[in-house]
């Protein structure tokens, strides 16, 4: 059995090796160093010795030198089995010293037994080779032992620079680590504080508080916090603070519209959507203003469009990389929150818009009512004092004093009457004769008659627009119209200026209805009325149309011209607007919708003379003194006149005379029965029946389709008596049966 010695100083590599030739049936003997090695083999020769070469005390390369220098020991074969000195030249020392073989670590275990064995069985050709005449000089051995170690030293040098370096990477590292930790826990309590402002602090301060916060994150001196609204200008809010009061310009604002912004640092941010940052220290500051020595002006996204812009300034050290990184991680941050904002309040701005219109709407309609509600009650009572007075004139001598006196009463039902008729208009119960016009010939007509209203101090220009659409109205009404928007604009001009009268033709997206509350999207035709004069506040503005409001001394004006306007227009189905600055002037803004072909109008009869006749008449009226006063001028003109108080009466009064009725006069709102519901109850049955509606209504919103439908005549209340008989006539005589 072959005995081995196994030097090795590491006990787990020393331990493993002895284990694996123990386990193939070789006897082992173990040293730590190479002194161990000598005075252990000297006691006990073995048959190999397998050493390492890095070993503390006496290392490998001693070991063979003084191995093959001992009389008892130099033949015995001796393995290098290294796993440090791994190079050629190493190789090739270690072979010069006299070595059998040179093994590298590490080996499988049957290829490290077989190589060993090798060497066990070539012991006769390995003691030739260790003859006196082949040792190594000494100073070649120290020559070439202080080479290898200069090698590995070397390696262990680059070794351990190689370490270092990656030490120092991996502290580097951990310390730019721990830096990104510190600062992505200083930017989470930012974003922390900024949601507890978003959700804590007021609409009037949140905009100043997140500023703070951010300020105070980037060691800023100043900035500004704004938000774009739906014009697309730039509101910042925190303007009203200490920014705004060191500031010292005139006209400071905290709106900035887009067309004032110029090649500012902020509103190219804006405009290119991208941050910017300097901290080139500017020397030029305009008188007034605060003075930005370094800034990062950050836009705010929503997607892929501006919704703000966040700035700081003034920071006392330059702002750097990691200073725009986190004013941009907070921006992405305060981006969602103001955009659900800003989406909240245009909602509640458009709610608020809708409300106010709606209840602007309601209100002009209940006020439309009770005007209409007046003026048809009014007008019962002018009925009875316009029929008469005209009586009573015709039965006093004409150059009378009493003549003079009823005259006078006749003039003045008369102005009343055109009073009730302005309330109509607002109402919009007024009759209309609808015909096919061209408001630029319709405007052109008037404009003598307007520089003659106006006069010679205000210059009135005429803008015609080109192309302009046909409108289906009454010629009268557009002409009521103009004439109280430019005497509305003089009024406002008591020292003379311009009034500008503009035509165009527009279509209406459905946005734009949605906001302005169209009657429906398409073509209008548009006429505008501006003047420079003093201008209205919003509280104006909001009762400009309403009936008897004035801003005129007491005693000047009705109060119902723009009333007047505002129910003509709506009759016609169209729009009209106010825009008016204090001191900038004003612009009314009248829309009304074209028509694509002319519209087949109901043509006019000729004028006839108020005669009387001998057919029967039906007087339906619950208004018992107008009841009397209309069959006293029908009796007095020669026609068979049955009364009826109201339509169930009329019906039985009807059904009474045997069918031998041939114009039923009825008052269009009666008790019981209406006058339509009388219409309906014989015109099926008699179409040979003459109707005739009167009513301080005329056309009222209840009955007006009913009456344009079926072209059923009605006569206007207060009347006169040659007006009601010369209507008798006309109906008689000329009007077919209604249908």
């Amino acid at each position: 059995m072959a005995k081995l010695l196994v030097v090795d100083d590491n006990e787990q590599n020393r331990y493993l090796l002895a284990a694996l030739l123990k386990g193939h049936g070789y006897d082992v003997i173990v040293a730590v160093d190479g002194a161990e090695a000598l005075n252990t083999a000297r006691e006990n020769p073995p048959d190999l010795i397998v050493t390492d070469i890095l070993m503390p005390g006496m290392d490998g390369y001693t070991l063979c030198r003084e191995w093959r220098l001992d009389e008892k020991l130099r033949e015995i074969p001796l393995v290098f089995y290294t796993a440090t000195y791994t190079d050629t030249k190493d190789e090739e020392f270690s072979m010069s010293l006299g070595a059998a073989r040179f093994i590298v670590k590490p080996q499988e275990p049957d290829i490290l037994v077989s190589m060993l064995e090798e060497v066990l069985n070539e012991q006769e050709s390995y003691r030739q080779t260790v003859l006196p005449e082949n040792r190594i000089e000494d100073t070649v051995f120290l020559k070439k032992y202080n080479e290898a170690l200069i090698r590995k030293l070397e390696d262990k040098l680059e070794q351990l620079e190689s370490a270092n370096r990656n030490l120092e990477r991996e502290v580097m590292e951990r310390r730019n680590a721990e830096e990104a930790l510190r600062q992505s826990e200083k930017e989470l309590r930012i974003r922390t504080r900024i949601a507890d402002a978003f959700l804590t602090v007021t609409d009037e301060g949140i905009f100043e508080a997140v500023l703070q916060i951010v300020l105070e994150g980037l060691a800023s001196e100043l900035g500004f916090f704004g938000y774009i609204d739906m014009k697309g200008a730039l509101i910042v809010p925190i303007m009203k603070g200490s920014v705004f009061n060191q500031c010292h310009i005139s006209n400071k604002s905290i709106t900035f519209p887009s067309d004032t912004w110029g090649d500012i640092v902020w509103a190219r941010s804006i405009t290119e959507a991208k941050t910017l940052c300097s901290n080139s220290l500017s020397t030029i500051t305009l008188k007034g203003q605060i003075p930005i020595r370094r800034f990062i002006n950050n836009p705010l996204m929503d997607q892929t469009e501006v919704i703000g812009v966040l700035m700081v300034a003034n920071k006392a050290t330059d702002y750097t990389k990691e200073d725009i990184s986190r004013l941009e991680s907070i921006g992405n941050a305060i981006a969602p929150i103001l955009s659900a904002r800003l989406h909240r309040d245009r909602e509640l701005e458009e709610r608020t818009r809708l409300e106010n219109q709606l209840r602007q709407a309601m209100k002009m309609e209940a006020i439309g009512r009770l005007a209409g509600g007046v003026a048809h009650d009014f007008n019962n009572i002018l009925q009875a004092m316009i029929i008469a007075s005209s009586m009573l004139m015709n039965c006093l001598p004409e150059n009378g004093e009493l003549h003079e006196f009823a005259e006078e009463i006749y003039k003045g039902v008369e102005r009343a009457s055109a009073l009730t008729g302005h309330l109509l208009t607002f109402s919009r119960s007024q009759s209309l004769k609808m015909a096919d016009l061209d408001l630029n010939e319709v405007i052109r007509s008037l404009m003598k008659m307007i520089q003659r209203i106006i006069g010679e101090d205000v210059e009135v220009r005429f803008q015609e627009g080109c192309d302009l659409a046909i409108v289906h109205a009454d010629r009268g009404q557009m002409e009521q119209i103009l004439l109280n928007l430019c005497v509305n604009s003089r009024d406002a001009m008591p020292e003379g200026g311009t009034l500008t009268i503009e035509t165009e033709k527009l279509r209406m997206a459905r946005e734009f209805c949605e906001t302005y509350s169209c009657s429906s999207e398409g073509q209008y035709v548009v006429m505008r009325v501006t003047d420079n004069g003093c201008g209205m506040d919003a509280q104006t503005q909001a009762r400009v149309f309403e009936p008897f409001f004035t801003t005129k001394e007491v005693g000047k004006g009705t109060g119902l011209g723009l009333a007047t306007v505002y129910g003509i227009v709506k009759q016609h189905q169209g729009m009209v607007h106010v825009y008016s600055e204090v001191g900038n002037g004003t612009t009314f803004t009248v829309y009304l919708p074209c028509v694509e072909q002319p519209e087949v109008s109901i043509g006019t009869v000729a004028a006839i003379e108020p005669t009387g006749g001998d057919e029967t008449i039906l007087v339906a009226e619950d208004d018992d003194l107008l009841r009397k006063l209309a069959t006293n001028i029908l009796d007095g003109a020669g026609y068979n006149v049955l009364q009826a108080a109201n339509g169930i009466e009329a019906l039985e009064i009807f059904k009474a005379s045997a069918g031998h009725i041939d114009l039923m006069l009825l008052d269009m709102i009666m008790p019981k029965m209406s006058g339509k519901g009388v219409y309906d109850a014989l015109h099926l049955q008699h179409p040979n029946l003459h109707f005739l509606f009167s009513s301080g209504y005329t056309e009222s919103s209840i009955h007006s389709d009913f009456v344009r439908e079926k072209g059923i005549e009605i006569i206007q209340k207060p009347y006169t008596p040659n007006a009601l008989l010369r209507k008798i006539r006309e109906v008689l005589v000329t009007a077919a049966p209604v249908k």
